[in-house]
């Protein structure tokens, strides 16, 4: 019986907006051993969720965005999505152009100093683009 009632409240279309509001609030649910915070949902019951045969690219993005503008973010996994609070990124380490330039390869051992492109004239160098950077919504969805 209770698996015909979620198929019944599923039958109808939900919008991205409508299916972000209660994925946030499956965040502070109690399931799977936890009392609440990140989860995982198969692609599958996602479908399921949002009342459609096929999730395209531009569902997910809309998705993404309003649960974003929520405080969470949704990582495709191919089969699944996770669901996580941006506060738990906050604590994470910032890639600065030193760590970055102890790990690539460098194909000359010298820049020139006077500019703020490589040799070759296409690409910025690390370090300046860490001092131009703004730091904005993730590209995850």
């Amino acid at each position: 019986m209770e698996s015909q009632s979620a198929q019944a409240a599923t039958a109808a279309r939900s919008s991205p907006d409508q299916l972000a509001r209660a994925l946030a609030c499956l965040y502070a649910e109690r399931f799977g051993g936890a009392t609440s915070g990140k989860f995982r949902i198969s692609r599958k019951f996602m479908r399921q969720l949002a009342g459609r045969r096929k999730l395209p690219d531009s569902y997910i993005a809309r998705l993404a965005e309003d649960l974003f503008e929520a405080g969470f973010v949704l990582i495709d996994c191919e089969t699944y999505f996770v669901v996580l609070s941006q506060k738990q990124f906050a604590s994470y380490r910032r890639v600065t152009a030193a760590a970055v330039n102890r790990v690539m390869p460098h194909e000359e051992s010298h820049r020139e100093p006077a500019t703020d492109r490589d040799p070759a004239g296409d690409r910025p160098e690390i370090q300046d683009i860490e001092q131009r950077s703004v730091q904005k919504a993730p590209n995850i969805h």
